[in-house]
């Protein structure tokens, strides 16, 4: 008769036995995971970049490819904080920059352009929603059509200083008796800015004439200034024979909007 402590060992070793299996099942199947980790197309962007109030500005959103290749990539994107638009080669959604195709385990971006609404003090959220054809996992040509809607956010920074930024330091120099052209630059800080013009006043000696004998000067491009945009005022500068060689402070005040103004003291360089 065997005795029960030789019965009890056995089936002890037998359940250890079937522990170190079971055990074993799972260290060995781990990678088999891993080997493919991307079974569908992923979006590495979650924050896009800082923009200010009525801004303009192409932002970028990155893609990672899933294990198989992405065929017609797709993207779109709504907001109620923002008005979005797309590349002009597409008009209607976005691609992505290489091509239409987002190679498996590649990555590539697709770009928006986006207008942040005037009234937004605060961040707002982007709704993408890509459309594309994934590869299936068996070898062949066949696709899946797929969809993924996603949220990013898109932080807004309200600017608390003057709508204007007078972006030139100093003008000339002019040689007194003598006629130039001079530029003022300025950027748009704030929503708002139209109907632009400006004057420049000088002291005695300096006379300040405008384009096409107007009596003020207009932005270069639009006379809507936008949030970001530089452009330029150009006028004319005569110093008169008399001017003795310094420095003299012009006044710029920039009339827009519905009557605001604003002004800047820059000094030109009479030599």
């Amino acid at each position: 008769m065997r005795s029960t402590s030789s019965v009890s060992r056995r089936f002890t070793t037998a359940a250890a036995l079937s522990a170190i299996v079971a055990a074993s099942s799972v260290v060995i199947a781990a990678p088999v995971s891993a080997v493919n980790p991307n079974q569908d197309i992923t979006s590495l962007t979650t924050t896009l970049p800082a923009m200010h109030p009525g801004q303009t500005a192409w932002v970028s959103t990155l893609w990672r490819g899933a294990s198989k290749d992405a065929d017609s990539f797709r993207m779109t994107a709504t907001s109620s904080g923002a008005s979005i638009s797309y590349p002009t080669n597409t008009a209607s959604y976005s691609s992505l920059w290489g091509s239409s195709t987002l190679s498996a385990s590649a990555t590539d971006f697709a770009a928006l352009k986006v207008t942040v609404n005037d009234s937004v003090t605060q961040a707002i959220t982007i709704t993408l929603t890509v459309n594309y054809d994934l590869h299936q996992n068996n070898g062949n040509s066949n696709t899946t059509p797929k969809t993924q809607t996603l949220q990013v956010s898109l932080p807004v920074t309200v600017v608390s200083g003057p709508a204007i930024t007078a972006l030139t330091t100093t003008l000339g120099p002019v040689a007194n008796g003598t006629t130039t052209w001079q530029q003022f630059s300025v950027r748009g800080e704030k929503p708002g800015v139209t109907s632009l013009t400006a004057q420049v006043s000088a002291p005695a000696g300096i006379t300040i004439a405008y384009p096409a004998g107007k009596t003020d000067t207009s932005p270069s491009q639009l006379s809507t200034l936008n949030v970001g945009t530089t452009d330029y005022f150009a006028f004319q500068v005569t110093v008169g024979p008399n001017v003795a060689a310094g420095s003299y402070n012009l006044t710029v005040t920039m009339t827009y909007g519905s009557s605001q103004t604003q002004t800047a003291v820059v000094p030109l360089s009479v030599t």
